[in-house]
């Protein structure tokens, strides 16, 4: 394994272990495997596809009361456009924030 990959991994297993210890292996899992980005320079991608960096500036936000602009596709239906937002809270973990309404991940 070059240094490049071997630098790339270690990151990939920081942000994973971070992750997994601010929220949770349940919420790591939705946010990596789920999480849609709706605004900003990564709109559109998918949380795992972004920056290492910026993957953790998503966690951060969340830990500080912060809702961001993550919609979780775990149970999107194919032609529904509504999206929703992302906030985390330490007695229902993730929440998604729709326009009229709040429910648990």
């Amino acid at each position: 394994m070059d240094d490049e990959a071997a630098d790339a991994l270690r990151q990939s297993l920081h942000v994973y272990r971070e992750t997994e210890r601010l929220l949770g292996a349940r919420a790591r899992a939705l946010l990596s495997g789920y999480g849609r980005l709706m605004s900003g320079p990564f709109h559109g991608r998918y949380v795992s596809g972004i920056p290492f960096a910026h993957q953790l500036e998503l966690v951060h936000q969340l830990t500080r009361g912060e809702t961001i602009p993550v919609h979780l596709m775990h149970r999107h239906v194919s032609g529904n456009y509504e999206s929703s937002l992302l906030r985390w809270s330490q007695a229902d973990g993730l929440v998604m924030v729709f326009h009229d309404c709040e429910e648990k991940a």
